[in-house]
């Protein structure tokens, strides 16, 4: 049991990600040696999943564990993992690590079977990142077995209670009790009134539980408002949507009051279904006990695959005792005996589905279930790709997000503003001719790291290049008396590294030196090939490659999803999610912020770091699972409280990043998935909490319309562009999209820890990007520099802290309750449009231009006044106009200035003061600059930079 030891020495509370992912990578490796093909993804609120694949995944039998408890970090302390008289006792040991043991010895018997193991971290908090992966994983198996632990004598566990979550807010009028008690309305009676009718509603084994009551302001006062919190517990779905259409029917005794339900049923109930009563025979006649079954009033991660309409049995787990409490206990025997049980289980679903006679097959000898075993075997077919190869050799259609990406950096050439910028640093012992090796593994396996764009006649291409061994830059600063400043400086360069998406390479890496055991690995690449979830993919199948492990020897390619994507996004389909994303938008007036400084054409940025405290950091976890939600959606409505304060208005549009890697197919692809998404809210709601509510009823609908590419929102709303902000929206908010900075990592002999960073550029006026890191929730804010000044930009990041303390302190606090801290000072921006003052006569000029723009655009008759955007441009055709009437007119505009005056009349008088046969200004130029001062010079510089 030397296993079971290690887990529960490694202390891993719901709230630790590093505690958690060190018991994921103990798992994951044994995993891997039983010949699982052990994957690393991330829920929505950032918590670690594992899964590990067996076999060829037609239809999988589904494990499900989790590697997190109850205990706080610092509980072995006072109470060690010990063993006496057969009895093993430790934080974590019955519930669920012993579980866990099993889940590995039963893989390690059971032989070459189609099984998934998925272990998550959150468990313990309801699953609330966790449970769309679970979801999903559900749907593509026959059926799912929990290892938690059994009940007494070793019982399965077959039913399960739901659970429904909810809170009643009751309001009523104030007035003094001695004066006018006559005309107040106390709510607190009233919430009596709803209490003994909630109460009314507990029938049988269903449960309506009254938990917290709150309300009024003092004794000498008729209470204005007040609340309860509640929950109920039932066996059936049926039962469960009785009792939440008679909670919502709730209707106030005095009419004077009002009374408002909010929540929901949280995890439907587990049922024992025929299935699952097949799954209890089949367990049976594999047991050499007497296999009882019960049900219990508790949930697990059970009622979430049931919900997903898969037989479901639990308790699989070791027999002990003392979940949650001090006395946590678990019978050692019993590990390796439920462990031989569940293997020969599993071999025995294998022969056929869980509707298979389970009676004909335990009739059959051991040598006619082994026939039986092979003859499935050989005559099951090659497991088949699920997304097809597209050919490399040949050009691959670009992505929807790389054909934006390659617009923007026609539209600002020179700038590095679409980076992904990370630092590896490595401490310990490191073999550089073996991370050579490695590295060469990693761009030879993905064709994306050798891939550039190609602007075509059919459109935006891919061209992947054959692998040509490198060997990435070593730069030893060892010697110097301050080797890291040294290498801040030097990797800030290289973040700023600007990649020309048809000439390549797309990506850069340089390996900094500063002692023999501390190491930083640079690596910089273009948007256009990665973000931050390919990151963890290049990152793990590195340190898998540096340490000699196997690696998938048929990865799916970048180019295979671009592929995918495009036909899977049909014209219907993009029309339905446009016809949702349309609605979202119209309307939306922007935050209007005219800033410290007149807008004017940069991306020069600037960054402010602060840290989250601990204590704020665990009152944001408790409330998103007070509120069905997650710490993101109780980021984000603090975020929209901020811009509430700063623009003066209620109406919040924020864009927000969302990986893109929902499918398993794509979770290990090395590529740019990420596709950016408007979440947009209404902030007229009563309290914090409320808004917190709206925002996870915004988000949620958001992700089921995700797919639509942003970059076809925008070519479709056409929304008023400048040339300078962003459409739509002009700020972005990010949480989490990097889940390997929550901790350290192994990378052979050493510890590798990962961090992002900035290259002092920016993509909208300001960002909010929030990650949880080693140290704690960490939080940078981004802001355009030619913009705003940085105390503005340090007003803002003190503002966001002082009303996120306020908020998850009180959540119930309405939002004018919320702090007002001082913003800027900025005047809401006046855009009044040029004047049109009847027909005007078309130059010849004019005339040459509609007709480059009708050949473009495809139509027949174009005013000198028509916007190109308003006729149908959109970015690609846009960089390709540009080219155009460069070539046919011998002009040198550029796509921005093309933004900038995007009618016939406007664009002619740029061309008409900017001919492109201008002399040569060399001589002019060079004498100017002697001319200048020193700081003149830094200054041109400056806004050549920006």
């Amino acid at each position: 049991m030397n296993l079971l030891q290690r887990l529960v020495e490694l202390e891993s509370p719901s709230s630790d990600h590093f505690g958690c992912l060190a018991v994921q990578d103990v798992l994951g490796d044994l995993l891997a040696q039983a010949g699982g093909r052990v994957e690393r993804c991330t829920g929505s609120t950032g918590t670690p999943v594992l899964i590990a694949r067996f076999g060829a995944q037609r239809k999988p039998i589904l494990l499900l564990g989790h590697v997190d408890t109850v205990w706080p970090k610092g509980t072995l302390k006072d109470r060690p993992y010990t063993v006496e008289d057969g009895i093993a006792t430790g934080p974590g040991v019955y519930d669920m690590k012993a579980g866990l043991v099993q889940i590995v010895m039963a893989l390690e018997k059971a032989g070459d079977l189609d099984v998934t193991v998925l272990l998550n971290a959150d468990e313990e908090l309801g699953s609330p990142g966790s449970q769309d992966i679970i979801m999903r994983e559900a749907a593509r198996s026959r059926c799912a077995m929990v290892l938690e632990p059994c009940g007494p004598g070793g019982s399965l566990k077959t039913r399960r209670k739901g659970i429904g979550m909810y809170t009643l807010d009751v309001t009523g009028r104030a007035a003094h009790p001695g004066l006018d008690f006559a005309i107040g309305v106390n709510a607190a009676v009233e919430l009596g009134h709803q209490v003994t009718a909630l109460a009314a509603l507990s029938s049988g084994d269903t449960t309506v539980n009254v938990g917290t009551i709150a309300g009024g302001t003092g004794r000498n006062v008729v209470a204005a408002q007040a609340s309860a919190q509640f929950e109920t517990r039932f066996w059936t779905a049926a039962e469960g949507t009785r009792v939440d259409e008679a909670i919502r029917a709730l209707t106030a005794v005095d009419d004077r009051a009002s009374v408002r339900v909010t929540g929901g049923v949280h995890r439907v109930p587990m049922e024992r279904t025929d299935a699952v009563a097949e799954l209890v025979e089949a367990a049976r006649a594999c047991a050499d006990w007497d296999l009882t079954e019960m049900a219990v009033g508790g949930v697990s991660d059970g009622n979430i695959t049931a919900a997903a309409g898969v037989p479901t049995i639990d308790g699989l787990g070791a027999d002990g005792g003392g979940a949650h409490a001090i006395d946590e206990r678990v019978v050692l025997a019993d590990i390796p005996r439920r462990a031989a049980w569940l293997a020969k289980l599993l071999r025995r679903l294998e022969v056929g589905t869980v509707s298979d006679p389970v009676a004909k097959l335990a009739r059959l000898t051991p040598e006619q279930r082994a026939r039986l075993v092979a003859k499935a075997r050989q005559d099951r077919p090659a497991p088949e790709r699920k997304v097809p190869r597209v050919d490399p050799s040949g050009p691959i259609p670009a992505s929807f997000a790389q054909e934006q990406l390659w617009f923007l950096s026609r539209l600002t050439p020179g700038v590095p503003n679409y980076n992904v910028p990370f630092r590896f640093e490595l401490d310990g012992p490191l073999d550089v001719e073996a991370l050579t090796g490695a590295i060469n593994e990693v761009v030879r396996r993905h064709d994306v790291l050798r891939t550039t764009l190609k602007a075509t006649p059919e459109g935006l291409r891919q061209i992947v290049h054959p692998h040509q061994p490198l060997k990435p830059t070593v730069n030893d600063l060892s010697g110097y008396e301050d080797p890291d400043v040294f290498a801040g400086s030097r990797i800030f360069d290289l973040a700023r590294t600007v990649f020309d998406l048809e000439e390549g390479p797309l990506w850069t890496a340089e390996l900094i030196k500063l002692s023999e055991k501390r190491h930083v690995l640079v690596w910089i690449a273009s948007h256009a090939i990665a973000d931050g979830g390919s990151i963890g993919v290049i990152v793990g199948e590195l340190a898998a490659a540096y340490s000699g492990k196997p690696l998938d020897p048929d990865p799916v390619q970048f180019g295979d999803f671009a592929a995918w994507q495009r036909q899977w996004l049909t014209d219907e389909r993009i029309e339905e999610l446009l016809t949702y994303w349309r609605e979202q938008v119209q309307g939306y007036a922007g935050l209007g912020l005219s800033y410290d400084r007149p807008k004017r054409p940069g991306l020069n940025g600037r960054t402010i770091n602060f840290q989250v405290p601990p204590s704020v950091n665990a009152k944001i976890g408790q409330l998103a699972k007070d509120r069905g939600a997650s710490p993101f959606m109780v980021l984000l409505a603090t975020y929209q409280v901020l811009l509430m304060r700063l623009s003066g208005r209620d109406d919040i549009a924020v864009a927000t990043p969302l990986a893109g890697r929902d499918r398993s197919e794509f979770e290990q692809v090395a590529g740019s998935l990420t596709n950016t998404v408007v979440l947009r809210t209404k902030l007229d709601v009563s309290t914090f909490g409320e808004l917190v509510d709206r925002v996870r009823e915004v988000t949620f609908d958001a992700l089921q319309h995700q797919d639509l590419p942003f970059g076809k929102l925008v070519e479709v709303v056409r929304p008023a562009r400048d040339g300078q902000s962003n459409p739509i929206t002009q700020t972005i908010f990010s949480y989490g999209g990097t889940p390997l900075m929550r901790g350290e990592s192994r990378f052979g002999d050493a510890r590798m820890r990962v961090d992002g960073m900035s290259n002092d550029t920016v993509r909208f006026d300001f960002e909010l990007v929030l990650d949880e890191k080693i140290e704690g929730l960490g939080a940078r804010f981004e802001y355009n520099a030619d913009w705003i000044e940085r105390s503005s930009a340090e007003q803002i990041c003190r503002a966001y802290q002082e009303i996120l303390a306020a908020a998850v302190q009180n959540p119930d606090h309405s939002l004018a309750e919320l702090p007002t801290p001082e913003l800027p000072d900025w005047e809401p921006e006046e855009n009044i449009p040029e004047q049109r003052h009847g027909p005007e006569e078309v130059s010849p000029l004019e005339d040459e231009l509609i007709r480059l723009w009708a050949g473009r655009l495809e139509v027949d008759a174009i005013h000198r006044d028509d916007d190109f955007f308003g006729l149908g441009g959109h970015s690609f055709l846009a960089t390709e106009l540009v080219a155009d009437i460069n070539e046919h007119l011998g002009s040198r505009i550029t796509v921005m200035e093309l933004f900038q005056a995007s009618t016939v009349a406007t664009l002619a008088k740029v061309i008409e003061e900017h001919p492109g046969d201008a002399p040569d200004q060399g001589d002019d130029l060079e004498r100017a600059v002697e001319e200048m001062s020193d700081d003149e010079v830094a200054a041109a510089l400056q806004r050549l930079r920006s």
